[in-house]
């Protein structure tokens, strides 16, 4: 039912209001129990003149409704714009994998840098205790290079 948007006790219409969520992708996966309502959706769902020829065999309206999708629906221009939105659907979710990716990425390099900064913290303490920079490289997987660098910059 409708909701007053200010009184929230007042419905309308509760018993003549309907929204149905339907998902085409869906029903091009279900069999062919055939009422109305499932012609009329595998119809709208079909992907092609051919395959909403076969759903319309038969039915003189759905017929006429299938030539005219075909006449009216798929001219060139309309072809052309169906194409360009088809390209920018594509690139928007190449663009939204590219981001997941990256940052997928960024927190690999993050926990990377992190695990090494902890290296190089243990390190420095190691070498405040005065261990031998070949004990220290066992311990922290540095270098013998990175070690020595340390060491000079305190």
């Amino acid at each position: 039912s409708l909701v007053h948007n200010k009184y929230s006790n007042i419905k309308i219409a509760e018993e003549l209001f309907q929204i149905n969520y339907i998902r085409i992708d869906k029903i091009r996966e279900l069999g062919y129990n055939e009422n109305e309502l499932m012609k009329w959706l595998r119809f709208i769902a079909a992907r092609n003149y051919e395959e909403r020829k076969n759903i319309a065999e038969g039915d003189e309206m759905f017929m006429e409704f299938n030539e005219w999708i075909d006449h009216y629906v798929n001219d060139d221009l309309t072809r052309k714009a169906m194409a360009e939105w088809n390209e920018k659907i594509m690139t928007n979710k190449q663009i939204k994998i590219a981001h997941e990716q990256g940052i997928e990425e960024g927190i690999e390099e993050g926990m990377k840098e992190g695990a090494k900064q902890e290296k190089i913290e243990i390190a420095k303490n190691l070498l405040k205790m005065n261990l031998a920079i070949e004990d220290i490289e066992k311990e922290t997987d540095l270098s013998k290079e990175e070690i020595i660098h340390l060491k000079e910059e305190n």
